[in-house]
């Protein structure tokens, strides 16, 4: 006992550990200002898949078939938590917990593959990046994948770099195995752990030694973890690899590889504040040119160079996946968190390199440098994710009190007809559903299902776009004699407010 007080108290005698708390407290204490602020704001339509998916694994309703490309991870940690009752509560705390973690698990990657201080820039960065931030309290992947990420390259390479334990190199490859299960964009951690191995390792992978033995252990585990869902999907869908067919069919084509990558890159470059791409494009260039420069040794496992190599490997490799996914014109900022990281870190390399330097000749300026890079990319961002936090916490909002009047104001048994993506109104409304999209679809409807209610929504710009769309909304708004309103939920979206954003009608026969 003794003993380990002696240990914290050496751990808090060192500055820099004092630093990660205050960052780490800093975080949570943005995170606890916002959490009661979403904690109740309307889902999105990928939010609501993995509710409703988890509902039906869960076995509580049979009216959801997941899809092979939704990835099986956070379903089932739904589902587990779907029996208590904290479905949606339960996941939102353990995104919350999960975007404090990669905080932590940045520091620890930054100092493994440099020091001490690029580890706290980095955390520091991700602690106030605004779309980190933002999708810290959505119900989706992409934290949590990001946090995985971080978790594998930490153990992984913490072992390869160091002693060689067995235990990481065992945890890793069951972090790496999860962070597939949630989200199957970690093929390009896979191949940017490949590559840099046959880059760096070269024949030396073909002898049958220690490190040898213990990177085949790091897959070994993964492959082990993943097993299961490749059966599953074999067993569902014909095919172990469903979920790859399905997510090359999805792409748009109209774009090429490198069109791709281009319109990938940009954004992704986009999605940043000036400080701190500023210090990512500076980094990047002296990283990347002590690698060209010191070719040899960044060959030499453990030097600085051979550990940059990976950073940038891990950077581009992860591009270049998105460049071949081809999304087109569709991106989403929350696809970069598995590459962000990286870019934090080369930024934080050139933090303490500039902070290096002047430090030599005033340190107290030097820290008032550093002071005010922070103080700037930190308005920038906190400022952003405040507004952008607030103003989306109350998209889709009506849908929530629209779902619970209808699971209030009907039977398990009744079926209900809405007319847009049909995920949310899943969820909250509990009851079986039909979307339906003109006058003919939803006369068919009628005839064939006997609906009690017809929740007309119109939060879509595409529908109120389409013609059949609009004649079926005209249709059912005008004829009072087959469809009563019964519940409406605004704001209004004509100027005479008379047609709400959300309507409830009741269907008569």
């Amino acid at each position: 006992m003794k003993k380990s007080w002696l240990d914290i108290k050496n751990w808090l005698s060192d500055y820099q550990n004092l630093i990660l708390i205050a960052i780490l407290i800093f975080a949570l204490g943005i995170r606890l200002y916002y959490y009661p602020l979403t904690s109740s704001q309307g889902l999105w339509w990928d939010e609501a898949e993995y509710l409703v998916t988890s509902y039906r694994w869960a076995g509580l309703y049979d009216w959801w078939t997941p899809l092979p490309l939704r990835p099986p991870l956070l379903p089932i940690i739904m589902t587990l938590l779907a029996h208590l009752g904290l479905e949606e509560t339960g996941t939102r705390a353990l995104i919350f917990i999960m975007s404090l973690a990669s905080i932590y698990l940045i520091y620890l990657v930054g100092k493994v593959f440099y020091n001490k201080k690029v580890g706290l820039v980095s955390a520091s960065f991700l602690a106030i990046f605004w779309s980190f931030l933002f999708f810290s309290f959505r119900i989706l992947t992409d934290v949590p994948v990001a946090m995985l990420w971080l978790s594998t390259i930490y153990l992984f390479f913490s072992a390869y770099y160091g002693k060689e334990e067995k235990w990481r190199y065992i945890l890793g490859g069951v972090s790496l195995g999860l962070a597939f299960l949630m989200k199957f964009s970690t093929f390009a951690l896979i191949g940017a752990i490949i590559i840099y191995l046959v880059v760096t390792e070269r024949t030396n992978l073909l002898k049958w030694k220690k490190s040898t033995k213990n990177i085949l252990l790091f897959f070994l585990a993964s492959l082990i973890v993943v097993s299961p869902f490749l059966i599953w999907q074999q067993l569902t869908f014909g095919n172990p690899l469903a979920f790859v067919v399905d997510a090359l069919d999805g792409g748009e084509t109209p774009h090429t590889f490198w069109e791709s990558l281009r319109d990938q890159t940009l954004f992704s470059m986009q999605v940043l504040h000036p400080a701190i791409i500023l210090s990512f494009l500076a980094g990047a260039i002296f990283i990347v040119g002590g690698i060209i420069l010191g070719y040899d040794l960044s060959l030499k496992k453990g030097s600085n160079t051979n550990k940059s190599l990976f950073v940038i490997i891990w950077l581009l490799v992860a591009l270049l996946f998105f460049g071949k996914l081809n999304y087109g014109s569709y991106m989403e900022e929350r696809y970069y968190f598995i590459f962000d990281p990286a870019i934090l870190i080369i930024a934080g390399t050139f933090i303490v390199l500039i902070y290096n330097y002047v430090r030599k000749y005033n340190k107290i300026f030097a820290l008032l440098v550093i002071a005010a890079l922070f103080a700037l990319a930190a308005y920038q961002n906190l400022s952003h994710a405040d507004t952008i936090i607030k103003n989306k916490a109350e998209s889709f909002k009506q849908i929530r009190p629209a779902g619970l009047w209808v699971r209030e104001n009907s039977s398990p048994q009744d079926f209900i007809l809405v007319t847009d993506e049909s995920a949310s109104y899943f969820y909250f409304s509990q009851r079986y559903l039909e979307q339906v999209v003109n006058k003919t679809h939803l006369q068919e409807a009628i005839e064939r299902e006997n609906p009690k209610y017809l929740v007309m929504s119109l939060y879509y710009a595409g529908n109120l776009n389409s013609q059949e769309f609009i004649d079926m909304a005209n249709y059912v708004f005008n004829d009072q004699q087959n469809f009563t309103l019964v519940q409406r939920f605004e704001p209004y979206i004509d100027s005479e407010s008379r047609i709400p954003i959300v309507s409830v009608f009741r269907i008569n026969y």
